[in-house]
């Protein structure tokens, strides 16, 4: 059994509920669309699957700082995840201004040496600036990094 087969349903049974006072997450499902952390888990994780713990495990294959791989991967979800912490935070707004930050940082190389580290600190410093916190994207880097590591315990 996979993950999406045992959260078959999630996203139908708990954003689409018609209550009285909507969560955070139910809100954002019915204007935005975003299904946020159930909607990835009943997808079996693709963000993690097909993106980034390719991106993780390219970068160490070439030798990058294990760290500094990781924040690399931490940019690419930040530019590919409709992360709903962002999304609660800034609106549709300012979800499509940190997807498109990150993805300026790394399509200009992203973090292969501590040097990068200033353009990161940047770009965080305009995160806490707009209030925004990518909490999901956080949170899918987690489970890339468990993966790669229970990947290299079966090999």
């Amino acid at each position: 059994m996979y993950i999406n087969d045992f959260c078959r349903g999630l996203t139908t049974r708990e954003l689409r509920q018609n209550n009285l006072q909507l969560t955070a997450g139910q809100r954002l499902y019915q204007q935005l669309g975003l299904t946020g952390a159930r909607g990835e888990a009943e997808a079996g994780y693709p963000l993690v699957i097909r993106h980034a713990l390719p991106h993780y495990r390219a970068l160490l294959a070439q030798g990058r700082d294990p760290e500094l791989a990781l924040l690399d991967t931490l940019l690419l979800l930040m530019s590919l995840n409709g992360d709903t912490n962002v999304a609660s935070r800034g609106g549709a707004d300012g979800l499509r201004w940190l997807q498109q930050q990150a993805a300026v940082l790394l399509h200009q190389g992203g973090i292969r040496t501590p040097d990068d580290l200033v353009y990161l600190h940047r770009f965080d410093q305009q995160c806490i600036e707009r209030n925004l916190s990518p909490g999901g994207s956080a949170d899918l880097l987690i489970v890339t990094w468990f993966l790669a590591q229970i990947s290299q315990v079966n090999h």
